[in-house]
């Protein structure tokens, strides 16, 4: 756990995530909702401790540009990038952005294959009709809906004692 409300350990713990990180190089280090860690100091609200520990990160990216560069990998995931410090995304520190896109139809259809074509799923599943309606869906509301389909079955089965396989109703 990094973030401490306790004075200064917030950023010791950022200090010495990243003392292990050069110790144990060649490193990857990836924070996912970086957003929550590094939200931006500007503004009414952000606490003193936020400020520091955002300061102590910025300036242990900005350390290992030396003797490290090349040696350590620092990757970031954010559903919200304006919410990061504006400091954070300059060059020399993070200098590749990727942005990943909501999936087209093409890959809603596969995405529902992977998660539904077992022994356990009806043959008649229109996976095209599914890719069409799920239009602006997350890969992982997509994952949410086959598993909570898989467990509806399933619950259905133990309740009536008859097995049946995952299959596509009209609504």
């Amino acid at each position: 756990v990094l973030f401490s409300e306790w004075f200064g350990k917030f950023e010791k713990n950022i200090n010495s995530l990243f003392k292990a990180v050069r110790d144990m190089s060649p490193s990857v280090v990836f924070f996912d909702e970086v957003d929550t860690l590094l939200p931006s100091r500007e503004g009414s609200g952000r606490s003193d401790v936020v400020k520091r520990g955002v300061s102590q990160f910025l300036m242990e990216i900005g350390g290992m540009l030396g003797d490290d560069k090349g040696k350590i990998v620092v990757l970031a995931a954010t559903n919200n990038p304006w919410q990061l410090d504006k400091a954070f995304l300059r060059p020399g520190r993070f200098d590749e952005k990727i942005y990943v896109g909501l999936p087209d139809t093409r890959a809603r259809m596969k995405l529902f294959k992977d998660h539904l074509i077992s022994n356990s799923t009806s043959e008649n599943i229109n996976f095209e009709n599914l890719s069409n309606v799920s239009s602006g869906f997350t890969g992982a509301e997509i994952e949410y809906i086959c598993q909570r389909a898989r467990q509806d079955v399933f619950l259905e089965a133990i309740r009536s004692g008859n097995k049946r396989s995952v299959e596509e109703i009209d609504i």
